[in-house]
């Protein structure tokens, strides 16, 4: 029984390093940023938006006002990514499946960065 689950254990542990593998791989985070910009901050930036588009909009034009270089204001749609560079194709991270952009907000900063934020559904 203990060879059983230290099997198990050794097997799950692999499958998790091949996902991490295959998700390096196949380009499915295609972040060029550090993952010590990956903060989230809870703040209502939104102001009333109803729809992914007005909202990306907002969050992007708080993040370059405020020069956070993070998550803000909460998921928009069911897939949200964001990226800083020096123009509006800059990389963010994209969902895994198959998903319709349904938002997508740009700002630029007062030092020339440029601030997007993506949604998918």
């Amino acid at each position: 029984m203990r060879k059983l689950i230290a099997i198990l254990f050794v097997l799950f542990l692999i499958s998790i390093v091949c996902e991490t593998a295959e998700a390096r791989i196949f380009g499915r985070h295609r972040s060029r940023r550090s993952q010590n910009y990956t903060y989230t901050y809870n703040v209502n930036v939104w102001n009333g938006a109803q729809t992914d588009q007005a909202r990306c909009e907002a969050e992007a034009a708080y993040m370059a006002a405020n020069y956070i270089y993070g998550h803000v204001g909460g998921q928009i749609g069911n897939f949200e990514g964001w990226g800083h560079g020096n123009s509006t194709d800059c990389a963010t991270c994209v969902p895994g499946w198959n998903a319709t952009l349904t938002g997508f907000g740009w700002a630029q900063a007062s030092n020339g960065t440029i601030f997007v934020v993506k949604s998918w559904r």
